[in-house]
Formats: structure tokens, C-alpha cells, sequence
């Protein structure tokens, strides 16, 4: 693994509830290792409201400053990557949907019916 990538995996709902102690966890987080790049994995990411939206522009912001590297978002589900997308926040993060959210492209004109 890149010792100078720090991947912080989110989980859940990021909320008015919680979105101050998963603030102050990712700080401590970025601040326990020293990094170049930070990378979020939300594959366990099921809700990101506007709470949690603020906390993840705060952290893109100062890693900006203090890294000149734009953070990356990975493993989106499609609902999630669409609150980041309606939002604007697609423009300045990287973010990436997970694989099985993307339709198929392949077409099978004689598969065999397996049940129904």
C-alpha cells in the first residue's frame, strides 16, 4: 500500500446526528498518518445529508491547502454518488461509483432461461 495515501472508509448515514463525531474522527485520522493523498471508500455509505456534506467540503478544503491534491471518493453507490452529484460536490472531489452500479453493456441473444 502507498504509505502516502490515507483511505478513511464511511459508513452508514453521515447526519445532523453524527456529522460532528465523523468530523472529528477523520481528523484524527488524517492527522495519525502522514499522507499526500486522501481517498474516502464508501462502499458501506448509504446517506450523506447536508450535515455531512459541510464536514466532507471542510476536509476537501483544508486537504486542498495543505496537500494541493484534490481528495477522491470511491465506491459510491448510485445514491449516494447522486446526493455528491446534485450537489456540486462531484465538481471539486473525484468520485467514483462502484463497479456493479453501472449497467451492462454486454447483450447475450441466446442464453438459456435458468428458471423463472
Amino acid at each position: 500500500m502507498d504509505e502516502s495515501m490515507l483511505i478513511i472508509p464511511l459508513e452508514g448515514q453521515i447526519n445532523t446526528l453524527n456529522a460532528m463525531a465523523v468530523g472529528q474522527e477523520i481528523a484524527r485520522q488524517r492527522n495519525a498518518q502522514k499522507h499526500r493523498k486522501l481517498v474516502f471508500d464508501a462502499q458501506n455509505l448509504t446517506f450523506v445529508s447536508s450535515a455531512g456534506l459541510r464536514i466532507l467540503l471542510q476536509v476537501i478544503k483544508e486537504e486542498k491547502v495543505q496537500h494541493h491534491e484534490p481528495v477522491t471518493i470511491i465506491r459510491t453507490s448510485r445514491e449516494v454518488y447522486d446526493i455528491l452529484e446534485m450537489t456540486g460536490l462531484t465538481k471539486v472531489v473525484e468520485a467514483h461509483r462502484t463497479f456493479r452500479e453501472r449497467p451492462c453493456l454486454m447483450t447475450c441473444m441466446w442464453c438459456m432461461v435458468i428458471s423463472r
